[in-house]
C-alpha cells in the first residue's frame, strides 16, 4: 500500500494569510472534522489539540461524551499532523475531531459501505451543539 506524503496546504495558507480574511479578529476557535462517518466510529483525543487548544478540546469532548459516550474516549492521546496544527500556530485554538482507528484510509477498500449515516448524524449533532455553545 502506497501512501502519498500529505500536508495541510489549505490551512497553512489560511494561517499565513488570516488577516486577509479577518481584518480585526481571528476566529475564536476552530474544529477540524475529518473521517467521521465510519460504521465503527471511535474518537480519541488528539494530543496536539489537547496541548495547544486544551479548553477548546475539552469543550468538544465534554459535549460529545455527554451526548454519545460510546463514541468519545478519554483514553490515550494520539498525535496527528492535520489542519489544526497550522491554525493553533497562529493563535486560533483548534481541535481535530477524527476517527484515527479507521483501517481503510487511503486504500481501495475505503468505500461507501464502510460509512454509517447514523454515525454521521451523531457527529452533526455534536458539532451543532459545539457551535451553539459559544
Amino acid at each position: 500500500m502506497l501512501r502519498n506524503p500529505w500536508r495541510p496546504y489549505g490551512s497553512e495558507y489560511f494561517a499565513q494569510h488570516g488577516t486577509d480574511f479577518y481584518s480585526s479578529n481571528l476566529p475564536e476557535a476552530g474544529l477540524i472534522v475529518d473521517m467521521v462517518c465510519d460504521a465503527n466510529l471511535e474518537f480519541i483525543i488528539e494530543g496536539t489539540s489537547y496541548r495547544d487548544a486544551k479548553a477548546n478540546t475539552e469543550r468538544v469532548w465534554s459535549i460529545g461524551h455527554a451526548m454519545y459516550p460510546e463514541l468519545f474516549s478519554y483514553g490515550e492521546f494520539v498525535n496527528i499532523y492535520d489542519d489544526h496544527v497550522s491554525l493553533n500556530a497562529v493563535g486560533i485554538p483548534s481541535t481535530l475531531l477524527m476517527d484515527f482507528t479507521y483501517p481503510y484510509w487511503h486504500t481501495t477498500r475505503d468505500t461507501i459501505d464502510k460509512c454509517s449515516a447514523k454515525n454521521m448524524e451523531k457527529v452533526v449533532e455534536v458539532v451543532l451543539a459545539y457551535v451553539y455553545s459559544f
